[in-house]
């Protein structure tokens, strides 16, 4: 992405890199359900899923790690909306310092949105993505487009439901939370997040971000990251969008990322035999 856009560094520091032992096994023929009372085996998953990167890891174990498409172990690939389980998390840890009240208006963090469609929007609802905003994300760049995301934020005017009303899934609120964690904690949203949540996981490679003009994070969907490293992070959560995954079955300490070059940004078909394949 860095070749395309403009992007931030989440840099891995100078920490010694967590370990991560592997007893590498051939899983490939493990049988998953694909309806009607039929299976295939997991390569046949992996082969018809647009599949870039596998990786499995059990109590801290790599049993299985495949690369295509001239992916390797230190390639970073895009993670589309895995990107946002990121400004979740780093909004819990602000909360956790006292830094962020997720009861607060985002206005009282941000006052450029005191007025307009963010008026009402509590951070909670903004993390939860029940706010009353019209709005997806930002368009591509034109000479009328905004020029930052919070720009983008500033111009949503009308309102869809009532505050909390109902769940309704929006990158731009993504972006919003990126932006009043950034103001909470007066600090700049990808230092935040290296500080107090990449570099604490001993990630073998920097990630990165895409940003705007004003180098604010496009956290919706615009982070990179190797595979190895997400299941550092996969120790703590799960989501997907064009094909990539961070699944986690905590019971049995598993995790499993799968980077995919998905071409359409859903497709439910495919989305459920990755849920057959993974769990």
């Amino acid at each position: 992405m860095s070749d395309l856009f403009a992007t931030a560094v989440i840099p891995k520091g100078a920490a010694e890199t967590s370990p991560m032992e592997s007893q590498l096994t051939d899983l490939s023929q493990i049988a998953y359900p694909v309806g009607g009372g039929r299976t295939e085996p997991l390569q046949h998953f992996l082969d018809s899923t647009f599949t870039d990167a596998f990786l499995v890891v059990q109590h801290g174990v790599v049993l299985t790690e495949a690369y295509s498409n001239n992916m390797r172990a230190g390639t970073r690939h895009l993670l589309n909306s895995v990107s946002k389980s990121f400004v979740g998390m780093a909004a819990g840890i602000a909360v956790d310092q006292g830094a962020l009240d997720p009861g607060q208006l985002v206005g009282h963090y941000l006052p450029e949105l005191s007025d307009g469609a963010f008026r009402a929007t509590t951070v909670t609802n903004a993390l939860n993505m029940t706010a009353a905003v019209v709005g997806w994300r930002p368009d591509l760049q034109t000479e009328q487009a905004p020029k930052s995301l919070l720009e983008y934020c500033q111009r949503r005017t009308q309102t869809e439901q009532q505050e909390g009303e109902h769940f309704h899934y929006r990158t731009v609120l993504t972006n919003l939370c990126a932006a009043v964690v950034a103001r909470a904690t007066g600090t700049s949203f990808v230092d935040f997040l290296t500080q107090e949540l990449w570099q604490s996981l001993g990630p073998e490679n920097d990630a990165n971000v895409v940003v705007d003009a004003t180098r604010a994070p496009y956290m919706g969907a615009g982070m990179s990251a190797c595979a190895r490293d997400l299941a550092r992070f996969g120790e703590m959560l799960c989501i997907g969008i064009h094909g990539q995954f961070i699944y986690v079955n905590r019971p049995k300490a598993l995790v499993c990322v799968k980077l995919s070059s998905q071409t359409a940004p859903t497709d439910l078909k495919l989305y459920a035999a990755s849920y057959r394949a993974l769990r």
